[in-house]
């Protein structure tokens, strides 16, 4: 959370944060902000054996951290609100594009 880029980069990647993260909008606006054109983050995919253990197995800890799954409608959702023109998903990544800085409002 402290680390603050001092420079901007063409591509950004985000992996194994926002399933520990209940509401991901602050960290994909964070992670906007030094994305040139375009930003690669990871979620698990909701309906795969995998997050369902990895939930379950989250969930019998006696302490946090907690394990969220996220709908793919609502991280491109996100990711449109914090200034990715398009996105597109595959398999539980996610690629979000920059709008030309021109066209940006």
């Amino acid at each position: 959370d402290a680390y603050q880029p001092e420079e901007r980069f063409d591509i950004v990647l985000m992996m194994g944060l926002l399933e520990f993260r209940a509401d991901p909008d602050r960290d994909l606006a964070r992670l906007s902000e030094p994305a040139i054109e375009k930003a690669i983050v990871n979620i698990p995919p909701p309906l795969r054996w995998r997050t369902t253990a990895r939930r379950v197995r989250h969930r019998l800890r006696p302490a946090p951290p907690s394990f969220y799954v996220h709908s793919p409608a609502a991280i491109g959702a996100c990711l449109e609100e914090v200034g990715f023109g398009s996105w597109r998903t595959t398999a539980g990544w996610f690629v979000g594009y920059k709008l030309p800085e021109s066209r940006r409002t």
